[in-house]
């Protein structure tokens, strides 16, 4: 809740309740479900929290608030090896995807064949245009659905990159196989 007069923010850390529903209120004096006692739900003890709040102005689609939700939503984690010698640059993704109003959700190995799945839906309410590009070559992607089924080829552009029409609120499924 945002009060303009106070400058007041409240958050909700935890919602507990004694009963699924009481036909005994002030506020409602009938039963809104089963009358039955959830002495659990109360939720009792020590607990721990971690938040952050984002302050922005205007409509969230134009801020990049969402974004940085997203990226502070897994805290980083850190692996030491040995030195080594490799291939990668010193600076680099591994998947490049625009525009910010596509979120990346998923990225593991195929179940079933020797290829990586992508997925990554659209927060907006409108179509945009998927740019997705793989840190090297591909030799072909394919659409999938959630099951990791075909659906049909894609083109990867000359650049590397693969486009892709995303409808407002959808999710998108990609198979990449290197």
């Amino acid at each position: 809740m945002y009060d303009d007069k106070k400058c007041t923010i409240a958050l909700t850390l935890l919602r507990c309740v004694g009963w699924l529903s009481r036909g005994d209120l002030l506020t409602r004096p009938y039963n809104c479900g089963p009358s039955i006692a959830t002495p659990d739900a109360q939720c009792l003890g020590k607990h721990t929290f971690h938040y952050s709040i984002i302050p922005h102005s205007g409509r969230w689609e134009r801020t990049n608030a969402y974004q940085q939700a997203y990226e502070n939503n897994v805290p980083l984690m850190a692996i030491q090896t040995d030195r080594h010698s490799g291939i990668l640059p010193t600076k680099m993704s591994f998947i490049i995807l625009k525009p910010g109003a596509l979120i990346l959700s998923c990225v593991k190995k195929c179940e079933d064949r020797n290829s990586v799945i992508i997925r990554f839906y659209n927060i907006m309410d409108r179509k945009v245009y998927a740019k997705v590009k793989l840190y090297k070559p591909l030799k072909r992607v394919r659409l999938v659905n959630l099951n990791e089924k075909f659906i049909r080829e894609l083109i990867v552009n000359k650049d590397g990159f693969i486009k892709l029409p995303v409808k407002g609120h959808k999710i998108a499924t990609l198979e990449l196989c290197l």
